[in-house]
């Protein structure tokens, strides 16, 4: 329809009307002045609790105070609340609100949406993956209304949908803006590897994660220790976890910041930025991250409209970074480990995979329902090998049904994957490289994307950027950063 255009491909001064921007102006002077205020308010309220010793209700104050203040700064300058947000996220993604236990998650899911809930909205192209993620909530929802077993349930439901959610905020966004909020979690997710890698190397009981106690990190959970090490013939070799707290969700962070870096920086900047991510990558030792990122590479070899000079060097950086790792011994047998039949966690998901079925007997079309022990109780969790496979883990929690949305929604990113490598620019192949690899081995040999809002939330992330990569250039310019700093 001609009257359908994706919004805001324009700039913010020809696709904004007078009037809403100068209601964007008003909002924002407004949203500072709540801010004056709630500050005192806070002050007073944190000098009162000090003063006394109930250390609960000082939590209360300061939990309180950080809701109030990311309110406010929301309601004041929208794009700027939510790239602080986005690099809180990609730096500590299991943070939670001091006090409060709030996850961070859903302040970052609301403060995206917020953006496009406080402006006048415009009609604009649904795209096809968008379509699939919404038969995918669909017959989500359905299975679990269905299969509904607790209050328990509903709430890992609505965690699944507000952090699903995310893929259709993105749509609405500017170019810049869609830059800007880019840019902000791939210098979180760096400053997060960054960190992770210096207590790795200086702090090898990881006593430094203690003093994150206030955010949520200062709990070691079911195994008693912030350390995570693969066993290997030399003995156990500590992979990083740090902000994380998994060497897995680590490398999935690293994987999906390294596809973003090439694409949203250029210069030092973007060296920089690779480096720390690459060696983070490494150091987690995670299977499923080193081999979607060599997945991802090999795609964009073979499919991504570059020149013969370009595509020989990548192929050798690849051979190069490739002979560099395999001399470690640590990654070398990690990655060799896996075909060998002494490799735990190969066994272990041989064992799941066999024992698939079976356990689906009676579930098929609805699944066990997100209310299940193994996803509810983290020892029940440890103690059920369920599949480590994303569509797979989708059917066992919601039925075949669900389990075929998922993959279709996959299905038709991979396709718009290849477009996107065969007629896109160069930058907006390496994001579809990059999904490629993603879908093919990451979401095949793992599966917090299932269970672990956090990261469903950056699969939502990512998925979003897919769909708008062709409007994402390297470098914007200086006027357009600037002028989304004003907002």
């Amino acid at each position: 329809m001609a009257g359908v255009r994706a919004l805001r491909d324009a700039p913010p001064s020809v696709a904004e009307p007078t009037v809403a921007r100068r209601q964007a102006w008003h909002g924002s002077r407004a949203g500072h002045r709540l801010m004056l205020p709630i500050a005192a308010a806070v002050a007073v309220a944190g000098g009162v609790a000090a003063g006394t010793d109930q250390g609960l209700t000082l939590r209360i104050i300061v939990g309180g105070a950080v809701v109030c203040l990311v309110i406010a700064g929301t309601i004041a300058a929208p794009i700027a609340a939510a790239r602080v947000l986005m690099v809180v996220f990609g730096a500590a993604p299991m943070a939670v609100v001091p006090g409060l236990a709030l996850p961070l998650f859903v302040f970052v899911v609301l403060g995206l949406w917020f953006i496009v809930i406080s402006r006048p909205w415009a009609s604009r192209h649904i795209h096809g993956i968008e379509v699939a993620v919404l038969l995918l909530v669909a017959t989500t929802v359905t299975s679990a209304i269905i299969t509904d077993n607790g209050g328990r349930a509903e709430y890992e439901l609505v965690k699944w949908i507000l952090t699903t959610s995310v893929v259709f905020v993105f749509g609405f966004l500017s170019a810049e803006e869609l830059r800007a909020l880019g840019r902000a979690f791939v210098i979180g997710a760096s400053i997060g590897m960054a960190f992770a890698l210096s207590v790795m190397a200086f702090d090898p009981g990881a006593g430094a994660m203690n003093a994150l106690s206030l955010i949520g990190y200062g709990r070691t959970g079911s195994t008693g220790t912030h350390v995570r090490t693969f066993e290997s013939v030399s003995g156990d070799i500590v992979r990083l976890t740090g902000t994380y707290v998994d060497p897995n969700l680590a490398g999935l962070f690293a994987l999906v910041a390294l596809v973003l870096v090439p694409v949203l920086f250029g210069g030092a900047a973007r060296a920089i930025m690779a480096a720390i991510l690459l060696a983070g990558a490494f150091a987690t030792l995670s299977r499923s991250a080193l081999l979607s990122l060599v997945v991802a590479v090999v795609a964009y070899l073979m499919f991504a409209r570059v020149s013969r000079i370009t595509r020989a060097r990548i192929a050798c950086a690849l051979l190069t970074v490739t002979a560099a790792s395999l001399a470690l011994t640590s990654v070398r047998e990690r990655v060799f480990g896996s075909f060998g039949s002494g490799d735990r966690g190969s066994d272990d998901r041989g064992a799941a995979l066999t024992n698939f079925m079976p356990s689906m007997s009676g579930h098929w079309w609805f699944g066990r329902g997100f209310g299940a022990p193994e996803f509810t109780d983290e020892v029940a969790g440890w103690k059920v090998n369920y599949v480590a496979n994303a569509p797979l883990l989708t059917t066992y929690r919601a039925g075949w049904v669900v389990g075929v949305a998922f993959s279709v929604v996959l299905i038709v990113g991979i396709v718009w994957s290849y477009r996107l490598l065969r007629r896109g620019t160069p930058s907006s192949g390496v994001v579809g490289a990059g999904f490629i690899g993603f879908s093919l081995v990451a979401l095949q040999l793992d599966f917090p994307v299932v269970t672990n809002p956090p990261i469903t939330l950056l699969f939502s992330i990512f998925l979003g950027y897919v769909i708008v990569a062709p409007r994402l250039r390297t470098s914007p310019t200086p006027s357009a950063v600037s002028s989304q700093e004003s907002r």
